[in-house]
């Protein structure tokens, strides 16, 4: 008995040293919602920090979260447990002079189930509540696919979903406009050659799993590196919450690159401590794809939409301060029989076997590039 008295002491004395330095009532809605630490590794370095106990430090989320990874690399879930909430729907409710029960879809064009509750207020109802919970340790699926494994024990491919993201399939007409905001902001810069983009199926499948896990904050490059290809391929994510903003993929987009573009200077980077690399990774001449996953991830109290989208190759080493070349005139390396109706190169969707060469816009054929420094 004294064993067992000496033993629960101590269980007592470790779990309150993890979790007394967090004050829950500082994050939003945690009246709403119990805690859910399951699946974290506690305790994990975020930014040279160690953290005991869930956060809401940094640019992943106002909301609680935790890191999967003993050394946070990008993955990571929010710390509510959504399914043991306060927040319950109404049996019977009118809006617009229209009677519901339960969740209910209000509007023909409504793309959420909504209810409202016993005080009135508006809340999401989750998908993932109908269902049960999904259980992965760290957050890694048992069955990742050996071809993704084998580049890289953390690749996001071998990360589960979130429960509570759903995909939005992105059609033909939508990936043609979000080329066509690519192309158009690539033709703008005036560069001696920049390649038209074209749309790549196995650069989309992994940003998609990107966008699956919910939470604003890109994976490391070797993570999304394609046995396809085997490049270190660039990212750019964007992000929105309904209710308070709600926008399509393309505008998403075009937000991204008119809010950067002005603090972008040639040959020198971002300026004014503005942030410009989400552009740059997308004006990096050399580039010939691109393909984006979105996903939306629903809470009782809002929902979060992640567009990520992959470039084949980085913005390693000094690409976000020269990424396209302006020496004669637009499209003056171009071969004139290849220059679309935008400016650009097109050489078709054509792809060098490895991140050391690039596309000579005369010909259409890879050429060598003097050796650099791969991104880590």
């Amino acid at each position: 008995m004294a064993c067992h008295l000496i033993v629960s002491f101590l269980v007592v004395l470790a779990c309150a040293s993890i979790y007394a330095d967090t004050d829950w009532s500082q994050f939003p809605d945690s009246d709403k919602f119990g805690i859910d630490r399951s699946e974290c590794a506690f305790p994990f370095t975020y930014l040279g920090n160690t953290y005991n106990d869930c956060t809401n430090n940094g640019t992943n989320s106002d909301y609680p979260w935790c890191s999967f990874d003993e050394t946070y690399i990008g993955y990571f879930k929010y710390c509510y447990d959504f399914r043991d909430s306060t927040l319950k729907c109404n049996e019977t409710y009118t809006v617009n002079r229209k009677s519901f029960s339960g969740c209910a879809k209000w509007t023909a064009s409504s793309p959420f189930q909504q209810c409202k509750t016993f005080d009135g207020t508006t809340i999401y109802c989750p998908p993932a509540l109908d269902k049960p919970k999904s259980n992965y340790p760290n957050g890694r699926l048992p069955n990742c696919d050996p071809a993704y494994q084998a580049l890289s024990p953390n690749h996001t491919m071998c990360y589960a979903p979130s429960d509570y993201c759903v995909e939005i399939t992105i059609d033909d007409d939508q990936k043609q406009a979000i080329l066509d905001v690519h192309n158009a902001y690539r033709a703008a810069v005036g560069a001696d050659y920049m390649f038209t983009l074209y749309w790549d199926d196995e650069l989309a499948k992994i940003a998609l799993a990107r966008s699956m896990l919910g939470g604003f904050d890109h994976d490391l490059a070797p993570n999304r590196e394609s046995p396809v290809y085997q490049n270190l391929n660039g990212q750019n994510m964007a992000y929105s919450i309904v209710p308070d903003t709600y926008q399509s993929m393309s505008d998403l987009i075009d937000d991204m690159f008119s809010t950067e573009k002005p603090n972008f200077v040639y040959n020198v980077g971002c300026a004014n401590t503005g942030n410009c690399l989400h552009y740059t990774q997308a004006m990096i001449s050399n580039l010939t794809r691109v393909g984006c996953g979105f996903a939306q991830c629903i809470y009782q109290t809002r929902v979060e939409s992640f567009l990520t989208c992959n470039y084949i190759q980085s913005q390693y080493d000094d690409k976000y301060m020269r990424p396209y070349e302006i020496n004669v005139g637009p499209a003056s390396s171009c071969n004139p029989d290849k220059v679309d109706a935008t400016g650009n190169c097109d050489c078709g969707n054509v792809i060098c076997s490895e991140d050391t060469q690039y596309i000579d816009p005369k010909s259409c054929d890879c050429r060598d590039l003097p050796k650099r420094t791969k991104e880590t």
